[in-house]
């Protein structure tokens, strides 16, 4: 046995083990990563399908309640939190929306019990009966949601008998509850924003996306024209689709500029 090759013979065996061992890591990494990406694309793409239907009506409001119907915000909300996470293999322009629509709803519910807090307050008073104080701010709540250009002032006509003149008095100086109420006023703008960025996002640009298609049916059947139509045909819907995205944006930014893209 020729014991002068040994050494240069396990070198040259440890080098290629070493670099096949590399190579074959990172062919799983990147079939690993691939696999990330094309689970976060279905995950994205099942939310928007499954929002459209869910975001197709208003949100409406029970009486004397501050919170939007919940049963299709909440299948929403499940569905957003069951997407894993990462980058998808393409994006998923009104994802974001839904996405957005589903932690909007979360923080107006966070608004929500601020409310609920200085309600729970106010209740602890002598004299002041929970009912009277919920239905109370919660009336003036609704309110100033649903006209909140209208100048900011509390109605107290019938109810002169439970709150009095001093009580009317702490209520209407109340910074903290003056700033719960903007709070949840200005929220719910951004969930009603991030719906309706969600329709115009998702559903805008498919008018487009017919017309176009319409268009590059007609005229010579023959290649390369039917191909230059297609190319035409994909350019027009793409640039519709980041023009419904751009408009989207724009809303939710005219509504509340620190909010952004979600």
């Amino acid at each position: 046995m020729d014991w002068s090759s040994f050494w240069p013979d396990m070198l040259v065996a440890g080098l290629t083990t070493g670099v096949i061992a590399a190579l074959v890591l990172f062919a799983e990494h990147r079939i690993s990563k691939r696999s990330a990406k094309r689970a976060a694309l279905n995950a994205q793409t099942h939310v928007v399908q499954q929002a459209a239907l869910l975001l197709d009506r208003e949100f409406t409001y029970a009486y004397r309640t501050l919170e939007p119907d919940t049963k299709n915000l909440r299948k929403l909300r499940k569905l957003v939190r069951a997407v894993p996470a990462g980058k998808p293999a393409e994006p998923v322009r009104p994802y974001r929306y839904a996405e957005g629509t589903s932690n909007a709803d979360e923080a107006l519910r966070i608004r929500i019990e601020a409310i609920h807090s200085h309600i729970d307050r106010y209740s602890a008073m002598p004299g002041l009966s929970r009912d009277f104080v919920r239905g109370t701010f919660i009336d003036h709540a609704r309110k100033f949601a649903e006209h909140p250009d209208d100048e900011h002032v509390w109605n107290w006509t019938g109810l002169q008998y439970v709150f009095k003149d001093s009580m009317q008095a702490e209520i209407e100086s109340d910074e903290e509850l003056a700033e719960a109420l903007d709070a949840y006023v200005t929220q719910r703008q951004v969930l009603h924003a991030y719906r309706e960025a969600f329709l115009l996002a998702n559903g805008d640009w498919r008018i487009h996306e017919w017309s176009a298609s319409i268009a590059a049916q007609k005229g010579d059947p023959r290649w390369p024209v039917t191909w230059w139509r297609e190319w035409n045909r994909r350019a027009d819907v793409a640039a519709a689709k980041r023009r419904a995205d751009a408009d989207a944006a724009e809303l939710i930014a005219g509504i509340n500029p620190s909010e952004g893209y979600p």
